[in-house]
């Protein structure tokens, strides 16, 4: 009786090919990834530089209409056991313009009235929702490290940089 059934008769070994082509792009693939984390590591030390934001006379005049208020200070340790300093705050847009982007100084007094510590922070950035006229909203900020001489009352917010829509 003959086999009819062809796919059970015994085949010869595929042929050797080159170097496979899976084999190539993978390694393409993993080159471009090692080139692209060499790239952006080597940029300012591995972060992006931060451009400061404008602040010509139309923004110091639209600065005036932007105000922090109820300022709440709290302190926890965190899990390595440091103290953190947790400040939150309202912003307020008392203007009728669109505040895109805000950056601010936070300047820390002494008992003696003295500047001990000043730290620029950008509060609403690119990727944030904008805040609008006459709206408001809750601003946090954590310190890990604020000086011993600290008064231990708020920081004066003063606005450095703004991007605004009249």
């Amino acid at each position: 009786m003959t086999n009819m059934n062809p796919s059970l008769e015994p085949q010869a070994p595929a042929p050797a090919r080159g170097f496979p082509i899976a084999l190539a792009i993978g390694a393409a693939a993993v080159l471009l990834l090692v080139l692209a984390v060499w790239v952006l590591s080597s940029n300012s030390g591995g972060q992006a530089a931060v451009q400061p934001l404008p602040f010509g006379p139309a923004e110091q005049k639209y600065a005036e209409r932007i105000h922090f208020k109820d300022f709440k200070l709290s302190r926890a340790e965190n899990m390595l056991g440091h103290e953190v300093t947790f400040i939150v705050c309202t912003l307020e847009n008392a203007g009728t313009g669109m505040v895109r982007e805000l950056e601010v100084a936070l300047e820390f007094y002494s008992l003696e009235n003295q500047l001990v510590l000043s730290e620029t922070r950008r509060l609403l950035g690119r990727y944030e929702p904008p805040l609008g006229g006459g709206r408001s909203r809750t601003m946090d900020m954590n310190f890990e490290k604020l000086p011993t001489d600290w008064n231990q009352h708020a920081p004066v917010a003063r606005i450095v940089g703004l991007v605004f829509e009249p």
